[in-house]
């Protein structure tokens, strides 16, 4: 393309609670970071009397989020733990449980880990806007 846009949106949010607060940027993410992740880290699967099927594991989309926001505040350095660099499964559910034990330590909610997952995906849209048609015969 010949456009380009020269920013990323990112968003800061305060997560208050008793006195307290946490801030935290988020970025949206980067176009083919989810086909990414999902090449990184796949469904499980097992295998039937030859035949590979989905192996039913009720931890796994919840990590799945963890690593789309450990991506969308990867830029602001907040967490400790370093992504992998590699294409292992293993390293990336460790890499998963890590995050998810980092927001537990810092005292997050399900409905902030939630919210904060919304947040990420509203930040990854955009502002599409439909202009007229010209030059319409």
């Amino acid at each position: 393309m010949k456009q380009k846009f020269t920013s990323i949106p990112s968003r800061t949010v305060e997560i208050a609670r008793n006195g307290e607060s946490i801030t935290l940027t988020m970025t949206a993410l980067p176009l083919g970071w989810i086909e990414h992740l999902s090449a990184m880290y796949p469904e499980p699967v097992e295998y039937i009397n030859g035949e590979e099927v989905q192996r039913d594991d009720p931890e796994y989309w919840g990590l799945y989020g963890y690593l789309q926001l450990a991506k969308g505040l990867e830029p602001s350095g907040e967490l400790d733990t370093p992504a992998p660099q590699g294409g292992d499964r293993k390293m990336w559910d460790t890499y998963a449980r890590a995050v998810r034990e980092e927001f537990r330590e810092a005292g997050l909610l399900a409905g902030d880990y939630a919210q904060l997952l919304e947040m990420l995906n509203d930040l990854s849209k955009t502002s599409v806007k439909k202009t007229p048609d010209l030059g319409k015969n």
